[in-house]
C-alpha cells in the first residue's frame, strides 16, 4: 500500500486491491471548500511511512476550528499491511452548529461492493454495489446512505478480510452464491420475556417469509404489535409471517402480555 499527499493536502491510499484518492474533510454533510493545511503545533515533515503524522485542515466553514486527520502505521507492521486513520475537530467556536463530520474520497478505484451499516442495529448491514446505483429512481430510498462502512470488496477475486478474522487475506476468495435478501434483527428485553424484531427486504422483489419464534431464540406464544403498521395482532403467535415489498421492512414488538399501543422505546 502506498500513501501519498499532494501539495494541496489531498491524501490518497493506493493498493493492488482498492485505492482511495483525494481525501476531503466533510462538515455537516458538505465537503470543505477553500480548505488549506494549517501549521501543526509541533511540525514535522509528512512521511509515507505514516508513523503518527497529522494533517490539520482549516477552512472558512470551520471558523477557528481545525479538522485533524491522523495517519498511523502500527509499530512492527510491514509497509504493505495497513494504516490506522483517525480524525477529529479541535477548537470549535461556541456558535458553530455541528450536526456531523467525516471524510470523503473524491475517487475510488477497483471497488466492487462495500459493507454498509445503519446508525441503529435496526437499519441492518448489507453489501452495496456502486455500479448498481444507476438503476434507482429518484423516489426510491438509496441503500448506499448509512452510518458507516467497515469492509471494501475489490473487483476480482481477492477480499480484504477484517483484521482478527483469522482468514489470511491471500487465501480469501469471493465465491458467487445465492443470498437471502431479507435481513432479520432481534433484540431481547433485559428480562428475556419480550423482544423487538426488525425484518427488512433489501431485494428488488416482493418476498414472503415465515419465522418460528424458536428459530429467533424466543419462547412463544407471544403477543405482537406491528409498529410499522401501527396495529396489534389479534392473537398470540408461535411464528411470524410477513409479506414485504422491495426495500421495505417491518418492526415488531413481542411480549407475553397484550400490547395495546406502540412502545415509546426499544427494549
Amino acid at each position: 500500500m502506498n500513501l501519498t499527499l499532494s501539495p494541496e493536502g489531498d491524501l490518497s491510499f493506493e493498493s493492488a486491491l482498492v485505492s482511495l484518492h483525494d481525501l476531503r474533510p466533510v462538515l455537516n454533510d458538505h465537503p470543505l471548500e477553500d480548505y488549506y493545511l494549517a501549521p501543526a503545533p509541533h511540525p514535522r515533515p509528512f512521511s509515507p511511512t505514516g508513523r503518527g503524522e497529522s494533517l490539520r485542515y482549516s477552512a472558512p466553514a470551520l471558523g477557528n476550528a481545525t479538522f485533524v486527520v491522523e495517519v498511523e502505521k502500527p509499530l512492527g507492521e510491514a509497509p504493505s499491511t495497513y494504516y490506522l486513520l483517525r480524525y477529529w475537530l479541535e477548537g470549535l467556536d461556541d456558535d458553530l452548529i455541528l450536526d456531523s463530520f467525516g471524510l470523503r474520497f473524491e475517487r475510488v478505484e477497483n471497488l466492487r461492493a462495500y459493507l454498509r451499516h445503519g446508525y441503529f442495529s435496526w437499519d441492518g448491514s448489507f453489501y452495496v454495489e456502486p455500479e448498481a446505483m444507476g438503476d434507482f429512481e429518484d423516489y426510491e430510498a438509496r441503500p448506499e446512505t448509512g452510518y458507516g462502512m467497515t469492509q471494501l470488496l475489490p473487483s476480482g477475486s481477492g477480499i480484504p478480510m477484517p483484521r482478527g478474522s483469522g482468514i489470511p487475506m491471500p487465501r480469501a476468495r469471493l465465491e458467487p452464491r445465492a443470498a437471502d435478501p431479507v435481513l432479520v434483527q432481534v433484540r431481547v428485553t433485559p428480562g428475556g420475556e419480550g423482544a423487538a424484531v426488525f425484518i427488512f427486504n433489501v431485494g428488488d422483489l416482493l418476498v414472503q417469509r415465515t419465522y418460528s419464534l424458536a428459530s429467533l431464540g424466543l419462547s412463544g406464544p407471544l403477543h405482537v404489535f406491528e409498529w410499522t403498521a401501527d396495529r396489534a395482532w389479534p392473537q398470540p403467535v408461535e411464528q411470524l409471517s410477513l409479506t414485504l415489498p422491495a426495500h421495505e421492512g417491518a418492526l415488531l414488538f413481542l411480549s407475553p402480555s397484550p400490547i395495546a399501543a406502540a412502545p415509546e422505546q426499544f427494549p
